[in-house]
């Protein structure tokens, strides 16, 4: 039952890791990389006309690729998992790992770093730090490879366009010294260099695809779904309401607004046309939890005796807030979500059931597994 719990919370992870890993990964690179950008300049690729030609000139190229050894480490079922794969599910293991010590919001810097010596020391549960995450790195490593091999045998095409994207936009430096710091940086976080690191990218951005292919094909009955849905009730039951922000002195748009809401107008519509809220852009004013989890005590109170579609004006001193209830986390309310999830998730316990059966043939590499080292993030903790 424990073992089963557990392949139930890494196929969730999985999920999570492959639909999240891609805007969590470029919200840092972007940050990394804003420093070094510049606006474009006229540069030449030729020695100039008055050259002596006594030096060799450093010619440059944004796009130049980093030529090292990346050996197939695994095969799955014959298809190939390379070295700078395997590395980075090593590299997330590795501080999904971390994240999972047990310390709290109270834990001092030094108990955590303390937590965390002590796990690479020592281990957990019998096993030592580098086996817990190789495992956790096979797991990811299997399912990818899988994806992968799903989604080019049924003939789609990797996104050229997204490739090229990151090639030559997101990714760019100007000169050498900038590329080597942002592959110095994917090194010390994901274990692989800017190449590597964008084909692993677009694989992912196929694995999105593919996944919402298997999504759009799924067909379950509610009893199926009903079912996912309460087997998952603290997973699907959360509430969302929408939260429109507008300033002290909009107490009339704030009453015409609540009357457009009330009648049914697109509440997203009115938040991306009237909200002052800095974060509309990327939530579109849904903020969603359980009813506790809202730190205003008005709204927080209102949503207890609220009916679904209900809305409210709340006024504060320096904002005003219309929020409307808009999802009561109920199975009618979330049935594409379980549908989504259930469609994922069966076709991860799948390659589980393939997996353990010996349907999938995992053959490992064992010397190029020599290869892998503590995580460079790591580095500092070890003894």
């Amino acid at each position: 039952m424990k073992s089963n719990e557990k392949n139930k919370k890494l196929n969730i992870v999985f999920i999570s890791v492959i639909s999240i890993i891609i805007v969590a990964i470029i919200i840092l690179l972007a940050v990394a990389v804003s420093s070094s950008l510049k606006p474009d300049t006229e540069t030449s690729t030729s020695p100039s006309a008055d050259s002596s030609g006594d030096e060799e000139e450093d010619i440059f190229d944004a796009n130049d690729v980093i030529s090292r050894e990346d050996p197939v480490i695994m095969t799955v079922d014959m298809f190939p998992v390379y070295f700078s794969e395997f590395n980075y599910f090593y590299y997330i293991s590795a501080s999904e790992v971390i994240a999972e010590l047990d310390y709290s919001e109270d834990s001092t810097q030094e108990e955590i770093e303390a937590l965390i010596k002590d796990l690479i020391a020592n281990g957990k549960d019998g096993k030592s730090f580098e086996e817990i995450i190789f495992e956790r790195a096979k797991t990811y490593s299997s399912k990818y490879a899988v994806y992968k091999d799903s989604y080019i045998s049924e003939g789609y095409l990797l996104n050229e366009t997204y490739q090229l994207y990151l090639m030559s936009n997101f990714m760019t430096a100007e000169n050498r010294e900038e590329l080597d710091e942002i592959n110095q940086e994917l090194l010390e976080k994901y274990g692989v260099v800017r190449n590597e690191y964008i084909n692993i990218l677009v694989y992912n951005d196929a694995i999105s695809s593919y996944r919402q292919i298997l999504i759009d094909n799924a067909e379950y009955s509610d009893e199926e779904l009903k079912k996912t849905y309460d087997d998952m009730k603290d997973q699907f039951s959360y509430i969302g309401v929408r939260m429109i922000m507008l300033g002290s002195e909009d107490e009339q748009l704030a009453e015409q607004l609540k009357k457009q809401l009330d009648s049914g107008y697109d509440s997203e519509q009115l938040v991306m046309e009237y909200s002052v809220s800095p974060s509309k852009d990327s939530n579109k004013g849904l903020l969603e939890g359980n009813i506790d989890d809202f730190a205003d005590e008005e709204i927080k109170n209102w949503l207890k005796t609220a009916k679904l579609n209900e809305s409210v004006i709340v006024k504060r001193d320096d904002y005003i807030y219309i929020a409307k209830y808009e999802n009561d986390g109920s199975f009618e309310n979330r049935k594409e979500e379980v549908k989504e999830y259930k469609a994922v998730y069966d076709f991860d316990t799948d390659i589980d059931r393939k997996i353990e059966s010996g349907e999938i043939e995992i053959l490992m590499d064992e010397e190029v597994v020599k290869k892998l080292e503590l995580p460079l993030f790591l580095k500092d903790y070890a003894e």
